[in-house]
């Protein structure tokens, strides 16, 4: 097992949950970076290669089933595990393409429990 720190990228708009998705995923081990907007996301995933994403749906400029769809397109990125946290489970569950689907609310400890339980997942 690798001792490098996983990095995580966290796409959701609501600052305050962003914060508490940043936490838990930092409680869990991972070095994490928040962008709160579709658009500034892509251009990110443009020059990096995340362990992890934590993605929402609804967000501005570019929705998070784009940014889904795009990160499946990029070579560096179509095996990134991707997480969909998202209060629309209709929605959540018809996007295929993610790895796993959260339903908001999303407490600090259950992602920090879950993202715990992956991490040990990415790093084999």
């Amino acid at each position: 097992m690798s001792n490098t720190s996983l990095h995580a990228i966290i796409v959701e708009d609501d600052k305050h949950l962003g914060v508490i998705f940043q936490a838990a995923l930092q409680g869990a081990g991972f070095e994490t970076e928040l962008i709160t907007d579709g658009q500034l996301a892509s251009i990110r995933l443009d020059s990096s290669e995340p362990d992890l994403i934590l993605l929402d749906l609804h967000l501005p400029q570019i929705d998070g089933i784009e940014l889904l769809a795009q990160i499946r397109q990029r070579k560096e990125t179509m095996n990134t595990t991707v997480i969909l946290a998202s209060a629309d489970q209709r929605l959540a569950d018809a996007q295929s393409h993610a790895d796993y689907v959260m339903i908001k609310p999303v407490s600090y400890d259950q992602l920090k429990r879950f993202a715990s339980r992956l991490k040990l997942r990415i790093n084999h």
